[in-house]
């Protein structure tokens, strides 16, 4: 210190000697002695050192000052923190640069403008207390709002302040909150999660296996109340099975140790000496206060238990008596498969029979329409003849007696008109036997008299109306075509009750088609499946028997639809249109 005044001494001699230098350049003194100069000069020294001395301690005061301010400043803008100085009406005064750039602004565009206009609504009554609070002498105060910044953003912030010497202005700083309110809420939450699991959690330190925390579902599950196991070794609620506690608790250690995680089935026991089965889930991580940690997550799994065990029962029991019924199967099968080749060898014969029957029926159905035919012409060659001699004879008989015998021509016109009506009566009696059309014209001619014959025998009035070309159709198929046509028109006289009824023949290159349509009362379901309903079977089995189809329907109160399908072999005739 004394080196450093000496310094300044000396520097303080140099300077007042220059400047007495520069004086003495510019003042002419008289001619004096040397003593009286020496004293003057001396004088004058001592006069610069003086005003020196005087001069320099102001200039270093401001010196210091414009140093001070200009750090001050430096520091202030950049704080880390936020900080902002307020009127007493909310204005901003002066803000930093951290500030600023909290606010999305311009420090510049900030001056002046009213710090209020950032804080959110919910916010404003706070802030406002807040200010009240600082300026009416209160001493240092704190807050926690809430600031909307650039449109829907929100960012929450600490305040913390002190009013300025003239108590007409404050000083804030402001921290922004929003990742540690964040987090305290995410915290909030998960603690929220695991109180309300219905999952039993555990926290254990991994070092010692004492538990650290229990979430309040530890004491429905093991009937120990939260603080009771805090302390105590896991092992406490593990109870003994063919392994020992610990050695459950050293098998999901040496579990954590390799894979950081065990899941498990654990017997348990409860703080009133029970036990109970759980489902656990261990993991391990480090935590920044106890070090290494295990969670343990317990879920009761009594009831699954009891049904796996019930299952169990269940499947052996199960086991038991599939074995019994597959044996029973077994023999069952044996005795169906013998029962099954007796039926086949039972229903190889019925097919024979069968097949025998349908033979003997198309035989009995040919030698029928043989015996048929026969005895057609029987009639048509004798009892017809005879019938006709007799009538040429009665007639020659009539002409050479005398007109004078009437009872005798009453008694020969009597008995030329019984014989009319026996010779219409054999015809009748022939063509129901094997239609002489039949023969000598075909199938569709014969068609077209059997219509007329019925129209005339039963006031039934009838439409025939044939489409396309008129085949020439083999033998066997027009016998049966006819004969099932006769069959439908016979079923319409004596169960339709209709009065008119609608034929329609179509004939092309591969098949013939008949529909035959009444309008009477319907055949019912009951009298189409009716195994005595004799004349729609053999309506069927002719139409088998020539490869055709026949389907029969009936409408209540609309009448009934017969339709043939006849495959035919043919040689083209074109016909008239009836």
């Amino acid at each position: 210190m004394a080196t450093q005044s000496t310094t300044s001494d000396n520097n303080l001699r140099h300077q007042a000697e220059e400047l007495l230098r520069k004086k003495q350049s510019k003042t002419v003194s008289p001619l004096c002695d040397t003593e009286t100069d020496k004293f003057i000069h001396e004088l004058e020294r001592h006069q610069i050192e003086l005003e020196i001395h005087h001069k320099e301690p102001i200039c270093a005061e401001k010196k210091t000052k414009e140093i001070v301010n200009e750090k001050n400043a430096e520091l202030y803008d950049t704080s880390p923190l936020s900080v902002i100085k307020l009127s007493k009406e909310g204005e901003i005064i002066q803000i930093n640069l951290n500030g600023a750039r909290m606010l999305g602004k311009e420090s510049g565009q900030l001056i002046n403008s009213s710090f209020g206009f950032f804080v959110s609504d919910d916010s404003k009554p706070i802030f406002n207390r807040f200010i009240e609070n600082i300026l009416s002498g209160k001493g240092k105060e704190s807050c926690e709002i809430n600031l909307s910044i650039a449109g829907d953003k929100t960012t929450c912030v600490n305040l913390t302040g002190n009013a300025c010497d003239n108590e007409e202005q404050c000083l804030i700083t402001m921290v922004d909150m929003t990742k540690q309110k964040q987090t305290t809420d995410i915290l909030r939450l998960y603690a929220e999660i695991v109180e309300n699991m219905t999952e039993g959690v555990f926290v254990i330190h991994s070092s010692n296996q004492r538990v650290i925390y229990t979430n309040p579902a530890i004491e429905q599950l093991f009937g120990y109340a939260p603080h009771e196991l805090i302390g105590k070794k896991i092992t406490t609620v593990i109870a003994p099975t063919k392994k020992s506690p610990m050695e459950v608790a050293r098998k999901i250690l040496q579990s954590l140790n390799t894979s950081r995680s065990w899941t498990g089935e654990v017997r348990n026991l409860r703080k009133d000496g029970t036990t109970f089965w759980s489902y656990a889930n261990v993991s391990t991580f480090e935590n920044q206060q106890y070090g290494s940690v295990w969670v343990s997550i317990h879920m009761d799994i009594t009831e699954q238990k009891r049904v796996e065990k019930l299952l169990r029962q269940s499947e052996k029991k199960l086991r038991s008596e599939v074995t019994r019924r597959t044996k029973e199967l077994y023999n069952l099968n044996k005795l169906l498969k013998s029962e099954l080749s007796k039926r086949k060898s039972s229903q190889k014969q019925i097919n024979k029979s069968l097949h025998d029957i349908k033979l003997l029926y198309h035989h009995i159905l040919k030698v029928r329409e043989e015996e048929r035919i026969h005895i057609a012409r029987l009639i048509h060659d004798d009892l017809a003849q005879l019938l006709t001699t007799l009538k040429i004879e009665l007639v020659s008989y009539k002409k050479k007696i005398g007109t004078q015998e009437v009872k005798t021509h009453r008694s020969l016109d009597n008995m030329l008109d019984l014989l009319d009506k026996c010779s219409t009566s054999v015809t009748s009696v022939i063509t129901k036997l094997r239609p002489v059309a039949l023969d000598k014209m075909g199938l569709i001619p014969a068609l077209k008299q059997l219509l007329i014959d019925f129209q005339d025998q039963n006031n039934i009035t009838c439409d025939f109306r044939i489409e396309g070309n008129s085949p020439e159709i083999d033998q066997e198929i027009a016998i049966a075509t006819y004969t099932v046509a006769q069959e439908a028109l016979i079923n319409i006289r004596n169960h339709s009750k209709a009065t008119y009824v609608s034929v329609k023949l179509l004939c092309n290159s591969s098949f013939l088609s008949i529909m035959i349509k009444d309008f009477g009362r319907g055949i019912t379901r009951e009298e189409l499946t009716n195994n005595r309903s004799f004349g729609i079977i053999g309506m069927r089995e002719r139409m088998k028997e020539i490869k055709g189809t026949i389907s029969i329907k009936g409408i209540p109160e609309k009448g009934t639809t017969v339709k043939l399908r006849v495959p035919i072999k043919h040689v083209m005739q074109k016909i008239s249109f009836i």
